[in-house]
């Protein structure tokens, strides 16, 4: 079976490390959210067992034509270049034990605001 390789930035639970997610071609419709979703539920360890944690909210898709998407309680969210920057910056000072202002939950809840958590 033929598949397409999407890479997600563990973000919030594995300091930001590459997890390689297949998916079949026949699963993508071409639909945005619909190709993302199956991206994430692909990427539950259930459905492809790997040495890193599940997709899980905050991390961030990488789209073929280089759009990011971080995926929130309930969907995904387009990320902006500045963003992406700056959240990619935040899991590295975190890592460096700085403030908790720079820890990357909390620019991702002050940035994307609270809805982005709601159904975790």
């Amino acid at each position: 079976m033929s598949t397409k390789t999407f890479k997600v930035e563990q973000m919030n639970f594995n300091d930001g490390k590459i997890r390689l997610v297949d998916v079949p071609y026949i699963d993508l419709m071409g639909d945005i959210d619909y190709d993302l979703n199956k991206i994430y539920e692909l990427g539950q360890n259930e459905f492809q067992p790997k040495d890193s944690p599940s997709v899980s909210v905050g991390d961030i898709i990488h789209w073929p034509n280089e759009d990011k998407y971080v995926v929130k309680g309930m969907g995904f969210e387009k990320l902006t270049s500045e963003l992406y920057k700056t959240l990619k910056n935040s899991v590295k000072e975190s890592n460096k034990g700085v403030g908790l202002e720079f820890r990357y939950s909390v620019i991702l809840w002050n940035k994307m605001g609270k809805e982005s958590f709601k159904y975790c």
